[in-house]
């Protein structure tokens, strides 16, 4: 392995380090704006990986992450959320291990305390997990329907930080020492 193959690799790794270490940074600062504790489950962060791409004479880098990358990134705007959006959500609140059933009734009983016209031992009916995470995946999706929401920029943050410019630099002259060490091992052995 040359030089300038090393200094892709070290870019590499740095570079998946960095964007986990910032992506699980701005999940606790969203968590505790809300009031929320961050779980660190995050399937996005396992899926960040890196690889050297050569294609004859150059060198290239390609990063990989789960396909929602950029939502998390760069946000949403308001919309529809489609059937497939939905499933992800519902998805994610199991995936979480969020207590739907526990979220539904907080927010019964909230609403009930804004109506006080309401009898105050009037008790909901008991609603099943899988009706609760509907109900909320319903909330959820409604909620960015209305309001969309703002990405956290945990990749553009590390991939502007100039960074590339300087792996760039240190690639180029690194493959010129290894052209320039390759040239003069063929000269030693002639």
């Amino acid at each position: 392995m040359n030089k300038g193959e090393l200094i892709v690799d070290s870019f590499l790794l740095k570079l998946v380090k960095d964007t986990r270490e910032n992506l699980v940074k701005k999940e606790r600062i969203k968590a505790a704006k809300y009031g929320n504790a961050h779980n660190g489950n995050s399937r996005l962060f396992g899926s960040i990986k890196a690889y050297r791409v050569v294609k004859g004479n150059n060198t290239a880098f390609q990063l990989k992450m789960s396909d929602y990358w950029e939502f998390v990134n760069e946000g949403r705007g308001e919309g529809d959320v489609s059937e497939t959006g939905q499933s992800a959500i519902n998805s994610w609140i199991k995936r979480n291990a969020l207590n739907p059933v526990k979220i539904i009734e907080e927010m019964r009983e909230k609403e009930r305390e804004k109506k006080q016209n309401r009898r105050k031992d009037y008790k909901y009916k008991k609603i099943s997990f899988q009706k609760a995470a509907e109900q909320l995946t319903y909330l959820i999706a409604r909620k960015i329907k209305n309001k969309g929401y703002e990405g956290n920029n945990f990749y553009s943050e590390i991939l502007n930080d100039g960074r590339l410019e300087k792996v760039k630099k240190d690639y180029k002259e690194a493959t010129k020492q290894d052209l320039i060490n390759e040239i003069q091992q063929s000269i030693r052995k002639k």
